[in-house]
């Protein structure tokens, strides 16, 4: 089978998505392709994913309000490629890849990525459009599922729609292999784009004076205004450490005693599966679906209300207490390895395309 996986041109979690499809266990039986849609330029991680890999790859690039010319692409390409099969992780790229599936008589698998709490109101005609021409809708979590009914009302077709979880290469992401304690300080971290939608200002209000050494993966429009309160605070263990390669992520999850994440929002964090698969534990808010990913028996981490002295205190209770540090990282990995590997997850897709399909 050939399988198209339409897919967003920047940088961000949903390559560890999209990119585990293709990699993972039994994704070598089916020939794949990607087309990258989106406002901003190719992410050269996309490119050099696809070179290592031979994948055929093609970009389209919408002008804002106007994406005509840039569906009229991508739907030619997609004639030229002669897909069994359309997996979009873009809603906004629903349209020409619905065309191409009406005309073809080939099924289309429409994934919903973005959190309900920050969709824009194109997001929102995207996700419409999804229900009303995709043949199956993917949500990760059965809270999201809720609120999209809420959301879409009469549109909302409970047929259609399926969960599945997002999955992380456990292979990738590992524990440490070193048994002996790290030699600094104890070190927390937040993989995430520095945006208004991610809490990291709340985190450095969080672990200010607790000696714990802060550590931020990842870059955005809110860098100098973070750079600035950290200064503010006069915290000297805060490292900002910018974009970090693919390649080298599992070594930074490596480098952490405990895995922090604040959102405003989350459809299904990345981060989170790649630190539970790392065997960290974790601390999250307590948001829409978020116990979905981390159980909710607590054994692999806590969820806490974004306040400031609840956060405080779940993160001295892990400080202080490295057996449970231990357990819980046991626990993550586990869950990670049962629940959200990229195997369980490319299979459940294929099961839904093998249903379709027939």
């Amino acid at each position: 089978m050939k399988i198209v996986n339409i897919h967003y041109t920047g940088f961000g979690g949903l390559a560890a998505v999209v990119n585990g499809l293709v990699t993972a266990q039994g994704a070598e039986s089916h020939e794949w392709a990607m087309g990258y849609y989106g406002v901003a330029p190719l992410d050269s991680s996309h490119a050099a994913f696809c070179a290592e890999r031979d994948l055929q790859h093609a970009i389209f690039r919408p002008k804002p309000q106007n994406p005509w010319s840039a569906w009229r692409q991508l739907a030619a390409w997609l004639l030229d490629q002669q897909p069994d099969a359309i997996i979009c992780h873009s809603s906004t790229a629903i349209p020409p890849c619905a065309w191409i599936c009406k005309r073809n008589h080939i099924p289309l698998i429409a994934v919903e990525h973005t959190p309900n709490e920050v969709k824009t109101k194109t997001e929102w005609l995207g996700s419409l459009a999804a229900m009303l021409q995709a043949d199956k809708v993917i949500v990760l979590t059965d809270a999201y599922a809720h609120l999209l009914a809420a959301a879409l009302g009469p549109a909302y077709d409970h047929r259609k729609v399926r969960k599945i979880a997002n999955g992380v290469s456990t292979k990738q992401f590992y524990p440490s292999l070193s048994s002996a304690p790290h030699s600094h300080s104890l070190s927390a971290g937040m993989a995430a784009r520095l945006t208004s939608t991610k809490c990291h200002d709340f985190l450095i209000n969080v672990c200010s004076g607790l000696g714990i050494s802060l550590e931020f993966a990842g870059d955005g429009e809110s860098m100098a205004s973070l750079q600035a309160l950290a200064a503010s605070k006069k915290q000297s263990q805060i490292n900002f450490c910018g974009l970090i390669p693919e390649g080298k992520m599992p070594l930074w999850f490596r480098g952490l005693d405990i895995y922090l994440h604040a959102s405003h929002g989350e459809t299904f964090s990345m981060a989170i599966l790649q630190a539970m698969a790392t065997g960290l534990p974790i601390i999250a808010s307590d948001i829409s679906g978020m116990n979905e990913v981390l159980g909710r028996d607590g054994t692999c981490g806590m969820l806490v209300p974004n306040s400031l002295s609840a956060w405080r205190d779940a993160v001295l209770l892990l400080a202080g207490n490295p057996a449970l540090r231990a357990q819980m990282g046991r626990a993550s990995r586990e869950r990670a390895v049962k629940f959200f590997s990229t195997s369980v997850m490319l299979q459940s897709y294929l099961s839904v395309l093998d249903e379709l399909c027939k």
